[in-house]
């Protein structure tokens, strides 16, 4: 076995541990609050919700969880219902990339509920996509064709929305271009909401956040109502913040993405969101 295999097979049982250990210990005195993750893949909603499960008050499901998901795809809301129903955690959270068109609805459904909306710059979600999906469109074309052709990709996306994308894309465009097109009609799901604006949500900028990440995470912790765990502190690291070289893409599109991207941070930096309860440092 290799020294990198090694260590990750002590870190996977190390996690394993951990959470088993969390679930004996878990205790909710009071009422349950519930907490949705979501933004564009591959733009830091992993790392978010590392740091949640970090937390020995908070129960995680993440999109690969059988539990609440097949095939990344969330289950029934029933299903949902009842696990929220069963858990002993003081916070349930749940990530919600497929269903982002959704968050209002889950919110108000599952009251009283947080939403975090994480977004990053585009190049760096253009880069992280083209490296874990090669060749990958994110099915731009059936999206331009019939959204509903695109099952979630092109779900909860307006008309308005919908011509946007139709008069943007270019017949043959490389995959760069394909998706940073995907990275902007999905973070308008945003604003469509208007979650924006709601004080139930938090838009967290995944690059603020990786540069200051001790803020970032008493920041996360304040908003989740939680305490700030040194199990959380040492996830962020460095090396989540590397950067490589722009992808090249067409440059209509690189200007809508520059204009998403200058709109995510405005809301970030807008304070829209309560704090919630106060974050509480563990001994």
């Amino acid at each position: 076995m290799s020294e990198g295999r090694f260590f990750k097979v002590v870190g996977r049982l190390e996690r394993e541990a951990f959470l088993a250990a969390k679930r004996l210990r878990a205790r909710r005195d009071g009422p349950q609050r519930f907490l949705l993750v979501s933004g564009v893949q591959r733009s830091g909603t992993n790392m978010i919700m590392d740091l949640l499960e970090a937390s020995p008050e908070a129960d995680v499901y993440h999109e690969t969880d059988p539990r609440a998901f097949e095939n990344y795809m969330m289950r029934d809301e029933v299903t949902i219902a009842r696990l929220v129903e069963r858990s002993r955690f003081p916070l349930f959270v749940l990530k919600a990339l497929h269903e982002a068109e959704r968050a209002r609805a889950l919110l108000d459904r599952f009251d009283p509920g947080r939403f975090i909306w994480v977004f990053r710059n585009w190049a760096d979600v253009v880069n992280s996509n083209m490296r874990s999906w090669p060749g990958g469109r994110n099915q731009i074309e059936d999206v331009v064709r019939d959204p509903s052709a695109a099952r979630w990709r092109g779900r909860g996306m307006t008309p308005e929305t919908h011509a946007m994308v139709r008069d943007a894309y270019r017949p043959g465009m490389n995959d760069a271009s394909a998706q940073e097109l995907f990275y902007v009609y999905r973070n308008q799901l945003l604003f469509d909401q208007a979650l924006e604006r709601d004080p139930r949500t938090l838009v967290l900028d995944y690059d603020a956040f990786v540069a200051n990440p001790g803020a970032g995470v008493r920041e996360l912790a304040q908003f989740a109502g939680v305490a700030v765990t040194e199990r959380m502190l040492a996830i962020p690291s460095a090396a989540v913040a590397r950067r490589k070289s722009p992808p090249e893409v067409l440059p209509h599109i690189a200007g809508l993405a520059e204009r998403m991207h200058a709109r995510l941070r405005e809301a970030a930096l807008g304070a829209t969101a309560s704090t919630g309860p106060k974050a509480r440092a563990e001994p």
